[in-house]
């Protein structure tokens, strides 16, 4: 019998906020927050796509992000842009796009807990005992 864990954690970015889409000044600094987080999460993937170490401290967003920036587990990003967008929305498809080619160049090495690897021979030991009781 073979288990496993399953730690999953999904993000939803959905991209900047325009200034002159919030009617009011609350609105408008949690904007300004959203964007300055985007921000520090594209600084924060060039670093990587650079093979330098991130800033993972600027923003709440990236600090939520750590765990999974930090190069210890499996990503996925999906990037959606129109194929053709109208030409007020341009620079934000381009802008997403570009992320995603420099998020592609990231390279982690997710790897098991220590508490979680098995050394060969302990792998050996538990395949040869599943092996004994499928036969039985």
């Amino acid at each position: 019998m073979r288990t496993c864990s399953l730690l999953g954690r999904s993000q939803d970015l959905a991209g900047s906020e325009a200034p002159h889409q919030n009617a009011t000044a609350t609105a408008t600094a949690q904007g300004i927050k959203i964007n300055q987080s985007l921000y520090w999460l594209r600084v924060a993937v060039h670093e990587l796509a650079e093979r330098r170490p991130p800033q993972l401290r600027n923003s709440l967003l990236t600090r939520l992000l750590t765990p999974s920036l930090a190069g210890g587990a499996h990503v996925v990003l999906v990037v959606c842009a129109p194929a053709r967008p109208p030409s007020a929305a341009a620079r934000d498809a381009m802008d997403a796009l570009t992320f995603g080619v420099m998020a592609g160049r990231v390279q982690l090495q997710p790897e098991k807990p220590p508490e979680q690897r098995m050394s060969r021979s302990t792998w050996e030991d538990k395949l040869r005992h599943t092996e004994k009781l499928a036969e039985q």
